[in-house]
């Protein structure tokens, strides 16, 4: 099996083990939360091959992230995560071959950001987001599984490639009841994934997305006693 697909539960087994593994007493301030957050990812720019973009190749994707979020203060927060988001070819884009297939650009990622709230905590929270990570990303026959397409430049070699990303993005959050939040947002993400000698000097280049998303995260512990906490912390401020 291919290190790339072993990876993923890997990873997720990680952040499960590091929340389990995390101090007892972090979690009863209630300072720590854990996200999920299912969205859209529409290609913006960047190229498929010499002749064409990667937005003239596939049509606007799914995904699903998992986020887990520690809060420093008030108004910032630390988040790490895991995200999964394939977009399918068009039906008249699929490589010869795959016909009968549904083919995609699959994009898993492992990322560390970080989350300012721009108004004061509480009620309807506007919010800034970014950071960045990397994606081992691949061209497959399946969303899920599936064989790899071979690269355009080396038919020896697969259409994958680990390449670095950056993300940004700006959403709103409020409270739907003590420890739950719900939050819509909107970002955009730049994957750094040119390689002339795999895809070919104007082939397959740096990529970049709209992130659309919505989610429910949930605070672990007393979220009352880490509120309070935090709103002095904020009267210092």
């Amino acid at each position: 099996m291919d290190h790339q697909i072993r990876i993923r539960p890997l990873a997720v087994a990680a952040l499960v083990c590091g929340l389990a593994a995390l101090p007892a007493a972090a979690r009863a301030e209630g300072r720590l939360r854990i996200g999920l957050f299912p969205g859209s990812l529409v290609s913006l720019h960047g190229a498929y091959t010499g002749t064409a973009s990667l937005r003239e190749t596939v049509i606007p994707g799914a995904g699903l992230g998992l986020v887990l979020g520690y809060h420093i203060g008030p108004r910032l927060r630390l988040d790490a995560g895991y995200s999964y988001d394939w977009l399918f070819f068009k039906a008249d884009q699929r490589p010869s071959g795959y016909k009968d297939d549904k083919p995609a650009l699959v994009l898993p990622r492992y990322t560390l950001g970080a989350t300012i709230v721009l108004g004061p905590p509480g009620g309807v929270e506007p919010y800034l987001t970014f950071g960045g990570g990397i994606a081992p990303w691949r061209v497959s026959s399946r969303a899920f599984g599936g064989a790899y397409l071979a690269a355009p430049a080396d038919a020896e070699s697969r259409f994958a490639k680990t390449s670095p990303a950056l993300n940004g993005g700006l959403g709103i959050e409020f409270g739907v009841w003590s420890r739950l939040s719900a939050s819509v947002e909107a970002g955009y993400l730049v994957l750094f994934a040119k390689d002339a000698a795999k895809f070919g000097a104007s082939g397959f280049g740096h990529q970049g997305f709209l992130s659309l998303r919505c989610g429910l995260a949930f605070r672990l512990g007393s979220a009352g006693a880490a509120d309070d906490e935090m709103d002095e912390e904020d009267e210092e401020l």
